[in-house]
């Protein structure tokens, strides 16, 4: 199947996958798709997105500290999960700058 190439975008407020390349102000990472693996970056944004938007319980969880530690923990796990699926379909700039920038997940 034919790979497209898309532009992951990891910033909170504009997170997605674009075919555009947006100004140099903002962290991309190019990959090279097909379909499949696209539907799969978006499915695990959106999951990264909707973890991030869940956090309408905020101020209760500043008080329970072990609630915001698993809130935490939670995220953690769907962001490395999303950078490991961008390093898997990613050109080979955007695999070297996540080796530089999480060496612990490759």
């Amino acid at each position: 199947m034919q790979k497209k190439r898309y532009y992951v975008d990891m910033e909170q407020a504009g997170m997605g996958i674009s075919e555009v390349q947006t100004g140099e102000n903002t962290i991309q990472y190019a990959v090279d798709v097909t379909p499949e693996e696209k539907e799969e970056l978006e499915k695990q944004i959106d999951e990264v997105k909707h973890e991030d938007a869940s956090g309408g319980e905020i101020l209760a969880r500043a008080v329970d500290e072990r609630n915001a530690d698993a809130a935490k923990d939670k995220m953690q796990v769907k962001m490395d999960n999303l950078y490991k699926k961008i390093f898997e379909v990613g050109t080979p700039e955007t695999k070297d700058f996540i080796r530089e920038i999480r060496s612990d997940l490759v």
